[in-house]
């Protein structure tokens, strides 16, 4: 298996959480789904309704999802509808995410949001590449296939930075986290000087003072965390989300998931204006995260299996 690069690995292992559900929901919706063109509202029909996304609403939590993944919850408003796939990052041996995929882009969506950026989402290459070994790639392929508009849900990384750190946290404290994290992606024994060089890279770090030496760093964790660094008692939940908790790298996560969550539930508000049938494809803890605020905007959602 070809490995999929860095920065896509550490997003889809970004823990914004996981999610069991019978008949399938696009069935159950069916016969109320509106029957539209697969374009926007035609140009002289009435103003198309805006819709605000209440980010204040955006849950960040440190459990397991009530539903196990994947499933979809589809929301209604009027003729408007967002049927969210909530995902388990799978490859294609784990099937179930993949078929799920295929049922809701079968139902030809006027947009499908996935998780990737929107330079990913259409370099045909990048996403050709690894459709076999990730669902978001996998998403994009058969979207393109089927003629339905991709659009990325995710920050490029500068923007992400900028948005991780717009409240109580630095720049350094990001790069702290994503060190962790990026030490518990399988990479336990990388030097910490590599890792800070891909920082800088990935986020366009250029001032040298907001980058660590592997001191700084270790004196960084010890003072934030409130103990020493070990390579081997690194946990993954040392980077599950949690705006409460005692562990700082923790509530670094729970800054990132806000903002991805945010944007995330900004273009979706955005693609309703545009369009009345969207979907999209996503990890499952962040249809969680985003359901109280979605459902605030759209109504309850119904929550099931995707497919039969």
């Amino acid at each position: 298996m070809r490995l999929i690069p860095l920065a896509l690995t550490a997003l889809l292992l970004a823990p914004c959480r996981a999610e069991d559900g019978a008949k399938t929901m696009l069935e159950r919706a069916k016969s109320t789904a509106p029957v539209a063109p697969a374009s926007a509202s035609p140009a002289g029909s009435a103003p198309a309704r805006r819709y605000s996304f209440p980010a204040d609403k955006v849950e960040i939590f440190n459990s397991q999802n009530p539903t196990k993944p994947p499933y979809c919850a589809v929301y209604r408003d009027g003729n408007k509808s967002v049927v969210f796939l909530a995902a388990e990052h799978a490859n294609k041996e784990q099937q179930d995410s993949f078929e799920s995929v295929r049922h809701v882009l079968g139902a030809k969506p006027q947009l499908v949001i996935i998780e990737m950026t929107d330079a990913q989402a259409h370099d045909k290459s990048f996403v050709d590449q690894y459709a076999g070994e990730a669902e978001p790639h996998f998403t994009a392929q058969l979207a393109d296939a089927l003629k339905i508009p991709v659009q990325g849900g995710e920050f490029v990384p500068a923007d992400e930075l900028a948005a991780a750190t717009r409240g109580e946290f630095s720049v350094k404290d990001y790069e702290g986290f994503y060190i962790v994290r990026t030490l518990l992606n399988d990479r336990r024994g990388e030097k910490i000087a590599t890792i800070v060089d891909e920082f800088k890279q990935e986020f366009g770090v250029k001032d040298p003072a907001e980058l660590f030496s592997e001191p700084e760093f270790r004196d960084w964790y010890r003072e934030k965390n409130g103990r020493d660094f070990s390579r081997e008692q690194l946990e993954k939940s040392d980077t599950w989300p949690a705006k409460d908790a005692t562990l700082f790298t923790r509530r670094v996560a729970a800054a990132s998931c806000q903002a991805r969550d945010a944007r995330l539930g900004g273009l979706i508000a955005d693609a309703l204006g545009k369009y009345d049938r969207v979907a999209v494809v996503y990890g499952a803890g962040h249809q969680s995260e985003l359901s109280r605020a979605l459902e605030a905007m759209l109504g309850k959602p119904v929550i099931g299996p995707c497919a039969p």
